[in-house]
């Protein structure tokens, strides 16, 4: 058989294509090579994007000619789609299902345990379900042993019991996987991963280390931009001396051109993408950035699991190229559409808080825009959810942040007034890749690390008066991929850029 697809179809090893399939009856092909073709002209496809017609092909092989050494090939290819683009974890799931059924000593069946996996891990944070995904992992080197797939299932593994919050044994599985797979591509995500772990148990300097060694000339360049934008946020809070700020502002350092008025919401998409709204319009801050969607009355920003931009006008969640989520919740026997959402966050298995001006809670909604249910009846102007699925919501008017688990459990608060800090006019918060939590006050950003209870406050950023980037009424904050945080400031009429 085909070497089967690794862990998303961008990073798939692809073929040459191969002549057009249109005119394969006529030629004395056996079923095996007709297969092969469309097989190949299916990956040739998803390489350029047109994966209606990548599915279409490799659907072909999997129903028409189950019996050939393809066909477990293309159902994990369709599986990976499912799950990797499309967004259809049920959909990739069942696929993977029926290759372990179907194809149980296929090259392919480690790699449908990996799916199998992926969607287990992302269905929620929840104890039972990561313990299941470590237990579905697990099943590939105890089945399958020196496959390619081993150090794949194993990092794996190791992510779940680092988001199950079992350091220890996370990271005894990381540095397995370097001890035992040296030359593996997956080593520089397993030195992401104890840096991870190390810097959650308080050791910045080891967590740096790590850090460092996954940014290897060998690394690909997404590992080392996640590594050196981890690196940057643990030398900001942890190395740097106090008496020099966090964050520094140079004029030179590309301050959004062009004046802004009346900014609510700044974000950037995992791909660096950045944009900003104000009470009228939705602006990109990068002329790269792909065109937002469409909207009327714009409140703020969001991103999906996925990472892709969602607005949030009046009581609907829009994208580009996907339906819409309408927002009603049932009240005196009727839908109500939540006409003053202000605020909004995604959960890894899609679904979303809102808070809005006209229902003094937050709200849970299903990923296809069912109502849930009441996740807390906190008052809340902004919410924030970080690689654990815990919520912070920040209530502006008693001045506090409230943090609670994945199912609305209140498990911490940071107060007004505490150690070293005062939160005067709270108007936004943000976590990092590290957790951190970073409030944005009118004339300062105060970080602190809320698993810690009671929260600790780690340090503060602020700059000095007579300094062009001091702040004096921001009203909206956001960081990029390398940690990098733009701040609106009305009294200025900028976003600004401090790095």
């Amino acid at each position: 058989m085909t070497r089967p697809a690794q862990v998303t179809i961008g990073l798939m090893a692809t073929f040459a294509l191969l002549t057009g399939i249109g005119s394969l009856h006529s030629q004395n092909l056996s079923r095996e090579e007709v297969a092969r073709l469309q097989y190949e002209n299916g990956r040739g496809h998803m390489r350029r994007g047109n994966y209606a017609e990548g599915l279409k092909d490799f659907t072909t092989v999997a129903d028409s000619y189950p019996e050939s050494t393809l066909a477990d090939n293309a159902r994990l290819e369709i599986s990976r789609y499912y799950f990797d683009i499309a967004d259809d974890p049920a959909r990739a799931l069942k696929e993977a299902d029926e290759i372990l059924k179907r194809y149980p000593t296929s090259d392919s069946a480690p790699y449908a345990y990996l799916v199998q996996g992926e969607v287990a891990m992302e269905r929620t944070r929840r104890k039972e379900d990561l313990e299941k995904a470590v237990a579905t992992f697990d099943r590939v080197p105890g089945i399958y042993k020196d496959v390619e797939a081993v150090p794949r299932a194993n990092y794996l593994a190791a992510e779940a019991l680092r988001l199950a919050q079992r350091p220890a044994e996370a990271l005894a599985r990381y540095r397995r996987i370097v001890a035992g797979y040296p030359s593996d591509p997956v080593i520089p995500k397993a030195h992401i991963g104890t840096g991870m772990v190390l810097a959650q148990i308080g050791d910045a300097v080891g967590a740096m280390e790590e850090f460092q060694f996954a940014r290897d000339k060998e690394s690909l360049p997404e590992d080392t931009d996640v590594a050196l934008g981890r690196l940057t946020v643990l030398y900001r809070l942890y190395v740097r001396p106090p008496q020099i700020s966090a964050f520094t502002y140079s004029a030179k350092d590309g301050a959004v051109s062009g004046r802004t008025n009346d900014v609510q919401s700044i974000v950037f998409t995992p791909r660096g993408e950045g944009y900003f709204t104000t009470k009228s319009a939705i602006m990109p801050l990068a002329a790269r950035s792909e065109p937002p969607p469409a909207t009327l009355k714009p409140r703020a920003l969001a991103v999906d699991r996925r990472g892709r931009l969602v607005a949030i006008d009046a009581g609907v969640l829009k994208q580009r190229d996907r339906a819409s989520l309408t927002l009603s919740v049932l009240q005196n026997g009727a839908n109500k559409v939540l006409d003053e959402v202000v605020t909004a966050a995604s959960f890894k298995n899609g679904d979303w808080l809102v808070a809005s001006d006209d229902d003094r809670g937050i709200q849970r909604f299903g990923p296809n825009g069912k109502h849930m249910g009441v996740f807390s009846t906190a008052r809340t102007s902004r919410l924030a959810i970080n690689e654990f699925d815990e919520v912070a919501a920040l209530d502006r008017d008693a001045k506090t942040v409230r943090i609670f688990d994945e199912a609305g459990k209140a498990v911490g608060t940071i107060p007004q007034r505490g150690t070293g800090y005062e939160l005067k006019n709270p108007v936004d918060i943000a976590f990092d890749a590290l957790g951190h939590l970073y409030v944005l006050e009118r004339t300062a950003v105060l970080v602190f690390v809320p698993r810690k209870q009671p929260s600790a406050f780690v340090r503060a950023f602020t700059e000095p008066e007579t300094s062009p980037g001091a702040l004096r009424k921001a009203t909206a904050f956001a960081f990029d991929s390398q940690g990098r945080m733009y701040i609106a400031d009305d009294n200025a009429e900028k976003i600004r850029m401090y790095q």
